[in-house]
């Protein structure tokens, strides 16, 4: 069977996100449900948008400068967008070609910019 996180919408974690994890778990799933909202919950769609736009969530978007992946037309000027909306975002893009540039288990790992990324990752995570 499958393991997920099963994320609410905008008004919280309702009874009804709540059920319907419930009916995955009788599915034979383990079924995770973060309360991004710690137990606040909205009425409307622009009250749960209201209380996100008040709340802010830092972004970090990490890559390697020139991941074809990344580096595509569409990637790089969109995170771009993403960051420069954001009121706490930030791109960072190290020296290098590859995509799995954090992950060891593959041959593109680079040990030098995921030290960066660990290190960029633990100053937002301090923050929050």
């Amino acid at each position: 069977m499958a393991e997920l996180v099963l994320f609410h919408h905008v008004l919280g974690l309702t009874p009804g996100i709540i059920a319907l994890a419930d009916r995955l778990r009788a599915g034979g799933h383990t079924v995770h449900t973060p309360d991004m909202y710690e137990g606040k919950r909205f009425a409307t769609l622009d009250e749960g948008m209201a209380h996100v736009r008040s709340v802010g969530v830092p972004l970090q978007i990490h890559a390697q400068e020139h991941d074809p992946e990344f580096d595509n037309g569409y990637d790089l000027p969109t995170a771009q967008a993403v960051v420069a909306e954001a009121a706490d975002g930030e791109l960072f893009l190290y020296p290098g070609d590859k995509h799995f540039f954090a992950d060891s288990s593959t041959g593109e790992y680079d040990a030098e910019a995921t030290d960066l990324l660990v290190a960029h990752a633990l100053a937002l995570l301090a923050r929050v």
